[in-house]
């Protein structure tokens, strides 16, 4: 049965990451093609606020849609895992299992604070990103011109400022995603030991009886962490593109831009 378990286990995540893998790159296209039909049926007044750099960068984060698919499906999988492993240590002890929830509930929190740092961080890559967009083809578009005046080095070190700005927030945002995992790593290590050694005091004389269950609870605790470690990932990643889908957001309204007029009726997307 337990065989049979896992090979059908493997065939199901298989299938849906196939499926996730077709609907991202369904939603790449349509968010792409929508913000371009969205700059197309634009009024020519409205086209003309944005610089051409800017609509290009805009229409590109367009798919960023698709990678809140990618992250919800590997949500999804790791919820429904930790409900199991959840169960099958409620089966064998709710007290310790109340006290591994207590522990994931900690790093839950002390996580809060990271993801508002790289949330700040994500805004500064995506204005820095749209920035360099918008300046490296505003002047690429314009080699005559600067090379007319002899600006070709200031126009290289706008391009170099934006981009190192967007290269530095993305740079400081890993390396505080880079510290969490030994983080999680040494606490739940840490976690599992306290697990073996009080319960192993506490048992008293049945000692012998007890440690054989306590070391297969510790093995589901430690199948259960990679499921809580993904649904923090989750937490993290939402806050680097939240961020990216505010600003497509802002861009994709209609109620405050004109469209174009066809036959004097405004045109209706």
């Amino acid at each position: 049965f337990a065989v049979g378990a896992q090979i059908l286990k493997g065939l199901m995540s298989y299938v849906s990451m196939i499926a996730q893998v077709g609907l991202s790159y369904e939603l790449v296209s349509d968010g792409q093609n929508m913000a371009t039909g969205h700059v197309m049926n634009m009024s020519y007044r409205e086209v003309t606020k944005y610089p051409s750099g800017q609509l290009g960068s805009l229409i590109d984060q367009s798919g960023t849609i698709s990678q809140i698919v990618t992250e919800v499906g590997k949500a999804s999988r790791a919820i429904l895992m930790t409900l199991s492993y959840v169960g099958v240590m409620l089966l064998m002890s709710p007290l310790l299992t109340i006290a591994a929830l207590v522990i994931f509930g900690i790093l839950w929190i002390a996580l809060s604070g990271i993801v508002k740092v790289l949330k700040q961080l994500s805004v500064r890559a995506i204005e820095s990103e749209i920035d360099t967009w918008r300046w490296s083809i505003e002047y690429l578009n314009a080699p005559r011109l600067l090379r007319l005046f002899g600006t070709t080095e200031v126009a290289k070190d706008v391009i170099h400022e934006f981009r190192r700005k967007r290269i530095a927030a993305e740079k400081h945002g890993t390396v505080i995603n880079a510290a969490i995992l030994p983080v999680f790593e040494i606490i739940t290590v840490f976690g599992a030991g306290v697990f073996l050694i009080c319960g192993y005091l506490f048992s008293g004389e049945g000692a012998i009886k007890v440690v054989p269950g306590l070391f297969v609870f510790v093995l589901v605790f430690f199948r259960l962490k990679p499921q809580v470690k993904m649904l923090s990932d989750l937490r993290l990643e939402m806050a680097k593109l939240l961020p990216r889908l505010s600003k497509v957001g802002g861009f994709l309204r209609i109620d405050d831009k004109n469209f174009e007029k066809i036959g004097g009726i405004q045109f209706k997307r």
